[in-house]
C-alpha cells in the first residue's frame, strides 16, 4: 500500500480490523487514537497511564 492509499483508506473512516492475536484493550486504545477529532483522541499521559495499569495487573 502506498502512503496515498493509506491515507485515503484512515480518510475514509476504515481502520484495520482487531487479529485474533491482539489484545481487545490495545485495540480500543489503538481506535481512539485514529479519531478524527484530535480532542476526542487521548493523551500520551493517558495512555501511559493505562499501559502502567496493564502491566501492573497482568
Amino acid at each position: 500500500m502506498t502512503g496515498e492509499e493509506v491515507f485515503n483508506y484512515v480518510a475514509s473512516g476504515r481502520r484495520l480490523p482487531r487479529t485474533s492475536s491482539m489484545n481487545s484493550e490495545v485495540y480500543n486504545v489503538m481506535l481512539q487514537c485514529w479519531q478524527e477529532n484530535p480532542s476526542k483522541r487521548p493523551t500520551f499521559r493517558s495512555i501511559a497511564s493505562w499501559a502502567e495499569t496493564v502491566a501492573y495487573d497482568h
